[in-house]
């Protein structure tokens, strides 16, 4: 069997293989991906971590190309031109791994899950699908907007984003290959129809509102049980409401009660899966003093109630790696 490109991450060993893909974990780091290589050069990888942080501590030779598609959380990284790279779930990002330092990499939701495609653009090239090629498609106008002064291409697609990676629960052995062949090359010809050298920059908010809107957010996520107004959080940290709320948008994405919302859920989750404490308990441990209201906010945001969330992750954690299914 060839080499895969993720082989050549040292961070990553290998913990498997379930019946679609190659599951890989980080060295000491609480994350997951698994590999599904689709074409000679170019491998689409899901990847899940839980944590403040990833940390990548050398870069592979050669010449990737990466793409990342934000499902869930929030991934931050500083390129080469010393800008933040903010991914909110459903952006995509576009870059050359050699031009853009990706050593520590920041998950300011504690947690995050998306897509990466990774391609060795020599290796693609060379076995470029016949659809790609009839629709002049290359890997050299694909990079052409990228160059030292902007490492990076986002892609803020909202919607699309998720409406590329929509895909069943379930998916066989037989069809998962060229499910994934056709959404590699639906998403090459995303890139292809968009102007990449002129896509607008993301809006951002003024560095002093960002430093103030980071000390918030560590106050509310280090004690999920209090509850904090506006109000109190504006005269704590001295800082106007509206300035506040819009800040607190354009660093992390949502309002901030979504957000808060959102990492209550997820921890809520992550304990349901690794302790015995009961799902009253571990209500009360996120902040919420009534079950019902627990379970609403869960389902609306796992779409399953805490107690079938449990048994379902232990279900699965259960099996064997080769009866593992693809969740996308």
């Amino acid at each position: 069997m060839k080499e895969l490109l993720l082989e050549r991450f040292s961070f990553l060993e290998k913990a498997g293989t379930d019946h679609t893909g190659h599951v890989y974990r980080p060295r000491r780091q609480n994350g997951i991906l698994t590999d599904y290589p689709v074409f000679p050069g170019a491998e689409f990888l899901l990847t899940e971590y839980q944590g403040s942080h990833i940390t990548v501590p050398q870069m592979p030779p050669g010449k990737l190309l990466l793409i990342h598609c934000c499902l869930e959380g929030r991934l931050e990284w500083t390129c080469s031109t010393k800008e933040c790279v903010c991914l909110n779930p459903g952006d995509i990002a576009l870059h050359m791994l050699d031009c853009c330092s990706l050593s520590e990499i920041s998950l300011p939701m504690g947690f995050y899950r998306g897509i990466t495609v990774l391609l060795d653009t020599e290796t693609f090239s060379a076995h470029l699908p016949d659809a790609l090629g009839e629709a002049g498609f290359s890997t050299e106008k694909l990079t052409a907007g990228l160059d030292a002064h902007k490492p990076v291409i986002l892609l803020p697609v909202s919607e699309t984003g998720h409406a590329l990676f929509s895909m069943p629960d379930r998916t066989s052995k037989l069809c998962c290959e060229p499910y994934l062949q056709i959404k590699l090359q639906e998403l090459l010809l995303l890139f292809c129809f968009q102007d990449l050298c002129v896509l607008p920059a993301r809006p951002s908010c003024q560095t002093s509102v960002e430093r103030t809107v980071r000390a918030v957010r560590e106050k509310l996520v280090a004690d999920l049980k209090s509850r904090p107004t506006i109000a109190e959080l504006s005269k704590e940290f001295l800082i106007n409401s509206s300035a506040l709320k819009d800040g607190f948008k354009a660093v992390y994405g949502q309002p901030i009660a979504q957000y808060m919302k959102t990492c209550r859920i997820h921890r809520a989750a992550s304990l349901l899966t690794s302790t015995d404490l009961s799902v009253k308990e571990i209500a009360l441990a996120v902040g919420y003093e009534s079950q019902s209201k627990f379970s609403a906010a869960f389902k609306e945001i796992m779409k399953v109630s805490p107690a079938k969330y449990r048994a379902r992750v232990l279900m699965r954690d259960a099996k064997k790696p080769a009866e593992t299914a693809i969740d996308l």
